[in-house]
């Protein structure tokens, strides 16, 4: 059954794609016993396809493996990829590879993001995501407006969690936080937000500011993941633009991605520094007192 990539699905793909080649079948021939195309045996071995439970049996066969210790392991993979993917909001005005971004952000065990005109989505209140939202061009991502923010609101729940908390760090041009967007009300509780979430240990937000001049990649933003086993699962990359985004999975440009993000935070404010800025710019834009 077609189903969106995930994590779990990729990795169980992998053992099935190691087993094939250490039984020395090729894919058509799995794909014979199946009564299938090679083609879904490829989707399957790429994690884009969950086999039933059926279709794994006549994998396991075929590759030969009847060790009964070895047919659960790869069983156990099985359930896991069945029952692991976390479900998340999805809006009508997304791409297909944007939701396949969130699916694959609500298994990450990190996010380093590098933003230059807006704050990062898992860092927006509700009002300040419904003004982001309301300046697309895009009719059908105006319909699916309020979907949207919703979806947004729910991916920081994991920000918030006590027990399975998303380790964040963003690194952002001093834009992000002159911009005024939604009104200085909005702009302002914007900034509050960000302080609060300064203050929890997995979160951490530095602001470039304009006297450092150019910065790496500072054309559009990008994010990285990073996963709880890099070695199962390697870190990838997320180049947003308005079409969709771009995914870099290449090892050797991913890191390239992470030179570039650990060249940012480098000349960027520090975290104590970033958060003055922010207080100094609410005095700015009006607002008084302790925060």
């Amino acid at each position: 059954m077609p189903s969106t990539q995930t994590r779990a699905k990729r990795k169980l793909g992998r053992r099935l794609a190691q087993l094939r080649v250490d039984a020395g079948r090729r894919p058509e021939e799995i794909a014979l016993a199946l009564r299938k195309s090679a083609g879904l045996v490829s989707k399957i071995e790429n994690g884009h396809v969950m086999p039933d439970y059926p279709t794994l049996q006549v994998i396991l066969a075929r590759c030969g493996v009847v060790d009964a210790a070895a047919r659960r392991s790869v069983e156990e993979l099985w359930e896991e990829a069945r029952s692991s993917a976390k479900p998340v909001e999805v809006s009508p005005g997304m791409s297909l590879k944007y939701r396949a971004y969130l699916r694959a952000e609500a298994d990450a065990a990190g996010v380093l993001t590098v933003e230059q005109t807006v704050v990062p989505g898992l860092l927006q209140t509700s009002a300040y995501a419904a003004a982001v939202q309301g300046t697309t061009l895009r009719q059908v991502a105006r319909d699916g407006a309020k979907k949207a923010v919703e979806s947004r609101m729910a991916r920081q729940r994991r920000v918030h969690s006590d027990s399975d908390p998303l380790v964040v760090h963003a690194v952002v041009d001093e834009a992000v936080v002159r911009r005024v967007a939604g009104g200085v009300e909005v702009m302002v509780e914007q900034l509050r937000h960000l302080l609060v979430l300064q203050e929890l240990p997995n979160v951490t937000i530095q602001v470039i500011p304009f006297e450092r001049g150019l910065y790496a990649e500072m054309v559009g933003p990008f994010v990285l993941l990073s996963y709880a086993d890099p070695v199962e699962d390697p870190p990838l990359v997320y180049v947003e633009h308005r079409g969709g985004g771009l995914w870099v999975e290449d090892g050797a440009e991913v890191q390239e991605f992470l030179g570039a993000f650990a060249e940012n935070a480098g000349i960027a404010l520090s975290p104590e520094e970033t958060s003055a800025l922010i207080r100094q710019r609410m005095v700015e834009l009006g607002e008084a007192g302790e925060w």
